[in-house]
């Protein structure tokens, strides 16, 4: 059995990526999380994406809301964002 791991640092995505590609990652698979798929999402067109920092908190709350509306979180996101735009251009 290989013992696990904890990953180095690394000081870019590149140097990450060096290391994933020249590494095997047996011993660090314990320590590994899934990605959230929305990091990787490319975005075309006129859209922009923009990371919003929040407690752990309200991010559990809006996964539990985003899952009983049956959409992804960030949609929920979006459709909230876009409401408030609208009403706010609305009542000036």
């Amino acid at each position: 059995m290989i013992p696990m791991s904890k990953l180095p640092a690394f000081k870019s995505a590149e140097e990450l990526a060096e290391f994933v590609d020249t590494h095997d990652l047996t011993p660090y698979w314990e320590n590994t999380v899934p990605a959230d798929p929305a990091m990787f999402r490319v975005v075309r067109g006129k859209q922009t994406a923009m990371r919003v920092p929040l407690s752990r908190s309200a991010a559990d709350k809006l996964r539990a809301l985003a899952a009983v509306k049956g959409v992804p979180a960030p949609d929920l996101v979006r459709q909230w964002v876009n409401r408030h735009i609208k009403e706010e251009s609305a009542a000036r």
